[in-house]
Formats: C-alpha cells, sequence, structure tokens
C-alpha cells in the first residue's frame, strides 16, 4: 500500500490535496542462490490502470552477500499538476496531466556490517502529448538517486 497518510497542503487551492492510495502486487523469483552469489528476477504491476499501464520488472546479481547491481524496465503513468504557460499572452496555468516515466533501470548497492549504501538511475518524467501541441520545452535526463540506510 501507498500514500495512505495524511492529507497534503498547498499554496494554490487548485491543486488536490489528497494523493491516490495505490497497491502494489509483485513476486520474486531466486534463479540461482549459490554461497558466493544470488540472481533473482522480480516483476510488480500498480493497478488501477485508469492512467495507463504500471509496472516494473527487474533482476539482481548479489555477490558475496555484499555487492549487488540490478538492471530493470519501468512504466509508470500519474497525473500530475503543473503550470503551462501560454506563449500568445503570457498567462500560465496549472492544470492536471498524465505523465510518464518508462525506460531501462540501473542500479547498484553495497552492506555493509551495520548500512546500506545504493546508487540508482531511472527514467525521468514527460507529459503525454496533447492534440493540439506543437512545441515542447523540457529535458528527459535520467534521474540519479543515492541512499544510506542504517540498521538499528
Amino acid at each position: 500500500l501507498q500514500n495512505i497518510g495524511k492529507d497534503l497542503s498547498f499554496k494554490t487551492p487548485d491543486v488536490p490535496s489528497k494523493l491516490r492510495r495505490d497497491f502494489h502486487l509483485g513476486a520474486l523469483y531466486n534463479l540461482l542462490d549459490s554461497k558466493k552469489g544470488k540472481v533473482s528476477v522480480s516483476f510488480d504491476v500498480n493497478p488501477p490502470f485508469q492512467d495507463g499501464l504500471r509496472y516494473s520488472i527487474g533482476s539482481e546479481l548479489l555477490y558475496a552477500d555484499c555487492l549487488a547491481f540490478r538492471i530493470g524496465y519501468m512504466r509508470d503513468s500519474q497525473p500530475y499538476y503543473d503550470a503551462f504557460a501560454n506563449l500568445r499572452d503570457g498567462s500560465s496555468i496549472s492544470e492536471e496531466r498524465i505523465w510518464v516515466r518508462q525506460g531501462i533501470t540501473f542500479g547498484a548497492g553495497l552492506k555493509l556490517k551495520s548500512a546500506d549504501i545504493n546508487l540508482a538511475i531511472t527514467p525521468s518524467r514527460s507529459p503525454d502529448l496533447y492534440d493540439g501541441e506543437k512545441l515542447r520545452f523540457g529535458d528527459s535526463k535520467p534521474i540519479m538517486s543515492f541512499s544510506v540506510s542504517t540498521k538499528l
């Protein structure tokens, strides 16, 4: 389950104060499980699909229960509220659009005695095209994330 906490508050009243509650369903299968390493594959889906199909599939190689390498593919579509500029009169509006993130994902991790260190590269999101759009600005560089988690 995702987004089961309290509502949010924003400065502008045209942005909803509730996050969509989501349900993820997935499975993991170990292809190889030896003393030197493990290889696993996983798949998950994220219904409902009213904004498009949302899923991910991936594989992880864990060497010596210490060093991990990951590769996968993801597709996610969600509504976001963003400001759009009208180039003719300089006005802007904030409206809901469906944004899509899809592509290959990469990751690496290091497990230490008291901490895990992870690096991930995922695709950035970009809006679905409207029928009347003629011009779009934006870059779609991948997103790099870094995390350190400790064990208590």
